[in-house]
C-alpha cells in the first residue's frame, strides 16, 4: 500500500513537468506566421511567453525533484538539477525550432529563455526565504 502511495505522488509531482515540456515542444513544433511588419507588441508577447515558460518549467521541476529527493539530496543540489536540466530543455528547444520550416534559433532566444530560468530562481529564492520567515515567527510567537 505504501509503494502505490508513494507511486502515485511521483506521479503527481512529475506528471505536470512531463505536460508543461511537451507543451513547450508543442508550441515550438508550430510554423511562424510572419508579420508583414514589424509589430513591437507580438515581440513583446513572443518574448514574455519565452521568459514564463521557462520559469515555470524550472519551478516544477525543482518541485518535482525536492518533493522526490529532498532526503537524499540538499536543497541547493536539487536546484542547480533544476536549473540545468531547465536550460539543457531550452537549449534543445532552439535546435528544434530551427528545423521548423519559418522558425529559427537564436541565442537571442535562448538568453531570453535563460532569463526565465533566472526569474524562476529567484521566485524559489523568494519562496525559501518566506518559509524561513514563516517557521521564525512559529518559534518566536509559537502557532496561532
Amino acid at each position: 500500500m505504501e509503494k502505490t502511495n508513494k507511486n502515485i505522488k511521483l506521479l503527481k509531482l512529475w506528471t505536470p513537468v512531463v505536460i508543461w515540456m511537451i507543451l513547450i515542444f508543442l508550441m515550438s513544433n508550430r510554423t511562424s506566421l510572419k508579420a508583414s511588419y514589424f509589430d513591437p507588441l507580438d515581440f513583446v508577447i513572443k518574448k514574455t511567453a519565452h521568459v514564463t515558460e521557462y520559469a515555470i518549467l524550472l519551478i516544477l521541476l525543482f518541485r518535482a525533484f525536492y518533493q522526490s529527493w529532498r532526503k537524499k539530496f540538499d536543497i541547493n543540489k536539487l536546484e542547480n538539477y533544476a536549473i540545468i536540466i531547465t536550460q539543457i530543455y531550452a537549449i534543445s528547444d532552439e535546435w528544434h525550432q530551427s528545423h521548423i520550416a519559418g522558425r529559427t534559433a537564436t541565442i537571442r532566444d535562448m538568453f531570453i529563455d535563460f532569463v526565465g530560468v533566472m526569474i524562476g530562481v529567484i521566485i524559489i529564492k523568494l519562496i525559501k526565504e518566506h518559509k524561513k520567515l514563516v517557521t521564525v515567527k512559529k518559534l518566536i510567537y509559537g502557532s496561532n
